[in-house]
């Protein structure tokens, strides 16, 4: 069953009809993320599109003495996949991760479109 944030999100860009929003939305499938695990790593390429449905993502990238910087924060209801990697097929220059001091969040995933891990 797709997920009705994830339709609604849809549905609020005006581009796309009900139909298409659940359509897109079934194609989703749920995927729970532990505290400190990685979503994409710096230097591998953006194969998955993210919608969070709950919680916080971090972003960050590390600086020339080794420390990672906070480079954005998702929240629910928001979309979490690096553009030019994804597009692009090229190498990931951050990372993005859950907080280590959050708990468990709730995220849908898909590879979208004709990208997969595969091409």
């Amino acid at each position: 069953m797709a997920s009705q944030q994830l339709i609604h999100f849809f549905r609020s860009s005006n581009l796309v009809s009900l139909k298409a929003a659940e359509e897109i939305a079934e194609t989703f499938s749920p995927k729970s993320v532990k505290k400190s695990e990685f979503l994409f790593k710096e230097g591998r390429v953006c194969n998955d599109y993210y919608f969070l449905e709950s919680g916080f993502i971090r972003a960050f990238a590390y600086n020339t003495e080794g420390n990672d910087v906070t480079t954005n924060f998702y929240s629910s209801n928001q979309v979490v996949f690096e553009v030019a990697s994804f597009f692009n097929r090229t190498p990931l220059k951050e990372c993005t991760a859950l907080p280590k001091a959050n708990s468990a969040n709730r995220v849908s995933s898909t590879c979208v479109g004709a990208v997969s891990s595969d091409f």
